[in-house]
């Protein structure tokens, strides 16, 4: 793009009142102390000249133009009125050793009031370039420029959006990313050269895999330039620290090509630490800001609390279309260092700033989940054309506030399940919920196991920002007026048989500030069922060879495989028989002076340490003799000591083994030991030769579950074939065949609307462990061998739910005026949404 400037002008002469306007000088001459590589000044004596137009042809001109012609052809940008009788054009933007004409066109009113328009020429040739690298000229899509070297150099030249650029060079730091994007990425070009790039148009016409050159208007880049050889080796040195061992400023004179470039063009990189050996140029420019449109956007803020920020935002004008984009006070001076205060209003349309909202007709839009007392940069930006360039763009701060009015008081107290209500018993967990003072408007909640709620609190996680983050609102009006009644509000949560669970109830005023205020609940010991004897709780006891037929998915493009895998199993009344009788016995072994040296850390004397590792496990051996009793209450036997995948993450670990284990778990009691503890799986008599393999997220432990929440384990049924991998079954029931000799047992596949499901593993984390098509055999007795490790075929969305699994929901503040669409957005933060972005 070709531009010039008025640079100054002389006075009027508006005294000299002698001589024809007819005869007065015109003229336009070169001065010729300022021809530079990509710019020239003319002299222009304009004389009664109200306008004039300017053309840059390359090259000469044979004959010139008519002047009116050349007048009304002119681009509008190249149309200058005249402030006086002599003036100075700077036309910038040339290239370098370069012929050019400029033509003039200047208009003028005659004495006899006809007009006349006069046409002019100069002729330059440009200097030769004077230094590594010139910026000739950008546009709002594109940007050209000059590598000048000597014709044997060979060298490697990268543009990069500055936004990229410094985000990644924070990431280590601020020590300087120069080397790392143009040791990837960047082109390999050899001797003097002129380089054009335009938006969406291949790096390298030779090389698709280079991808597309990405321009946007009024966009921040650094453009980069370094030596190297014919095969794209840089020439560095790393010393180790300082930076400083060199001049940073190029000594060359800034170039007067654009006004739009940052700064000096540097000659080594800022990579600190390193010095480069050979010729390096850095510069900073701005592509061409967008024209500004004939419109608005009205933005108006209706709604200020502590966590949301309301407004109404209405087109006006030629804007067509309007997005809203919002920073915290914080994120705003991050990205303004990075982008630059002019590269803000870009920074929207080219995704660096998250956009809330994009509309085109007007609306309320609330966005929650804000913190309170801060301030926040709102950017609204109308789009006015159908490329994005003509544009009108406003920035606005408001605050959310610190409210200083009452929030309603709310009692929770933990009540046994109501009379007749069909959840009630050892796996659900009730509440009552009551406004003293009949003044509740608005609720969140948070329910959970009390380990839970201490792994959270661990973990640094305040109420408030749980609440912000994951509180689930109760805002039915019918349960709003229940908690303002004498009796107050019932509510049950899913739990597991004697567990201690707090709800966490935030009250919120109008104004949004919240209270937390808790109460505990514990849930009922599950009874003992109906009491079943069969002789196959001695028969079925012992250890089996399980053949298992697992599908494993091949790599990209080949063909899932199937194999048979022979598995150990234990089948027993009592799995716990790994643990020393006594305490006594405990004493003599490895894993009791582990303990002691463990709990002497914690412990003020050894004494302490003693007595309270003897109270531990005293306790574990209660809850050994219970469980025992427990799955004999159930009618069960517990099938255990097998490997889920034959590695170390699904290997077995009893109650004992996790007991014991200092570093690599946790466990918020002695009762999370005979939950987690694992792969197990049960067998339920319901008759003298009746039994079934039972399945049941929320009333059946996991097969295992020590591995944390993205390792818990359940037993379901998935549907026979790979193509059908997603479809799964939980809490059904197995029915468990054995033969007339009781040495073989089978787990069969189950039937539903025609359809065959096997027995799977399926983790919590999506993953299914065993994608079987055939029924599980158990044989008596185990062979020694054939299992192998198995990856398993991995079906994404096949997730469990498992039992103390989170009733956290994100929530919105419900914000409506009359008339308006409202809509209603949650904020994110930029660091964020710089990761979503990445995935």
């Amino acid at each position: 793009m070709l531009t010039g400037t008025v640079m100054w002008s002389c006075s009027d002469d508006n005294d000299d009142n002698g001589g024809n306007i007819d005869d007065k000088p015109i003229s336009a001459t070169l001065d010729e102390a300022q021809i530079s590589s990509t710019s020239v000044v003319i002299n222009l004596e304009t004389t009664d000249v109200s306008k004039y137009v300017y053309v840059v042809k390359e090259g000469s001109v044979s004959s010139l133009p008519d002047g009116e012609e050349l007048f009304l052809s002119a681009d509008a940008n190249n149309i200058v009125e005249c402030k006086g009788n002599s003036e100075k054009l700077a036309v910038v933007g040339l290239e370098g050793n370069k012929d050019y004409t400029i033509l003039f066109s200047f208009k003028r009113e005659k004495a006899d009031k006809t007009v006349e328009y006069i046409v002019k020429s100069v002729t330059v040739k440009t200097a030769n370039y004077d230094k590594l690298l010139t910026v000739l000229s950008t546009s709002m899509f594109g940007v050209k420029f000059h590598i000048e070297c000597p014709a044997d150099k060979y060298y490697r030249y990268a543009l990069v959006n500055k936004f990229i650029y410094e985000s990644r060079n924070e990431m280590f730091e601020g020590t300087g990313m120069d080397l790392t994007f143009l040791a990837y990425g960047a082109l390999i070009g050899k001797g003097p050269k002129t380089i054009e790039w335009n938006d969406g148009e291949p790096l390298d016409p030779d090389d698709d895999e280079m991808g597309t050159m990405s321009v946007k208007p009024g966009t921040a880049y650094y453009l980069l330039v370094a030596e190297c050889d014919a095969d794209g080796e840089m020439d560095f040195e790393v010393n180790g620290g300082g930076g400083d061992d060199w001049d940073l400023l190029s000594p060359a004179p800034s170039s007067r090509a654009l006004p739009d470039l940052v700064g000096e063009c540097l000659d080594q990189p800022v990579d600190e630490g390193v010095t480069f050996n050979g010729f390096f140029a850095r510069q900073e420019l701005y592509s061409e800001f967008p024209a500004v449109g004939n419109g608005s956007v009205d933005f108006e803020t209706v709604i200020r609390t502590e966590h949301t920020l309301g407004f109404e935002v209405a087109p006006h004008g030629d804007v067509q279309e309007y997005l809203v984009s919002i920073l915290a006070d914080v994120e705003y001076d991050i990205l303004k260092r990075m982008v630059g205060e002019k590269g803000m209003q870009a920074a929207v349309l080219t995704g660096d700033i998250p956009v809330v909202y994009q509309g085109t007709e007007a609306n309320t839009v609330s966005v929650s989940g804000l913190e309170k007392d801060s301030k926040y940069h709102f950017f609204v930006t109308g789009i006015c054309d159908t490329e994005g360039k003509v544009q009108t763009f406003n920035e606005y701060t408001v605050s959310t506030i610190k409210s200083d009015k009452a929030i309603p008081e709310i009692a929770i107290t933990g009540i046994s399940a109501p009379e007749g209500s069909a959840e009630a018993g050892p796996y659900y967990v009730w509440f009552n919920i009551k406004a003293p003072n009949k003044d509740c408007v608005r609720l969140k909640y948070l329910c959970n196991t009390k380990a839970q709620w201490v792994i959270a609190g661990n973990e640094g996680k305040g109420d408030e920002t749980m609440f912000n983050s994951y509180g689930q609102e109760l805002k039915d009006a019918d349960i709003i007026q229940a908690i303002n009644s004498d009796a107050g509000f019932n509510i049950n949560f899913g739990s597991w048989e004697n567990t201690v669970s707090i709800l966490k109830i935030a009250s919120y005023n109008e104004e949004e500030a919240l209270k937390v205020f808790s109460g505990e609940s514990t849930s009922p010991e599950e009874q003992d069922k109906a009491r079943i004897e069969s002789h196959l709780f001695n028969t079925l006891q012992g250890d089996y060879t399980t053949t298992v037929t697992i599908t494993e998915g091949g790599y990209i493009g080949q063909p899932d495989t199937e194999h048979d895998v022979d598995i150990r199993m234990n089948i027993s009344s009592n799995p716990f028989t790994d643990s020393p009788a006594n305490y006594s016995a405990f004493k003599a072994t490895q894993e009791y002076t582990n303990l002691l040296n463990y709990f002497k850390t914690l412990e003020s004397t050894e004494e302490a340490a003693e007595a309270r590792l003897k109270g531990v496990f005293d306790e574990y051996k209660e809850f050994e003799a219970k469980y025992v009793q427990k799955y004999r209450g159930q009618n069960r036997l517990v099938i255990t000591d097998f490997n889920v995948f034959n590695n170390s993450m699904t290997q077995y670990l009893s109650p004992w083994k996790l007991f014991c284990e200092i570093e690599g778990y946790n466990s918020f009691g002695t009762a999370d030991l005979f939950y987690d503890y694992g792969p197990k799986m049960f067998i339920e008599m319901l008759g003298e030769n009746d039994a079934i393999v039972p399945t049941n997220t929320q009333f059946i432990p996991p097969v295992l579950s020590w591995g944390g929440n993205n390792y818990v384990y359940y037993l379901g049924a998935q549907l026979e074939g790979k193509e059908n991998g997603q479809k799964v079954l939980f809490d059904v029931e197995f029915p468990l065949n054995i033969t007339e000799n009781e040495t073989t047992l089978e787990i069969p596949g189950i039937s539903k609307d025609g359809e065959m499901y096997y027995p799977s593993l399926i983790s919590s984390f999506g993953m299914s462990a065993y994608c079987t098509s055939k029924p599980w055999v158990l044989k008596k007795g185990w062979n020694g061998g054939s299992a192998k490790a198995s990856m398993p075929y991995t079906r994404s969305g096949m997730k469990a739910s498992y039992r103390n699994g989170s009733h956290f929901k994100t929530t919105y503040l419900p914000i409506h005026k009359k008339g308006l669409k409202n809509v209603e957005v949650k904020y994110i933060s930029l660091k964020e949404y710089a990761k979503q972005a990445k995935k």
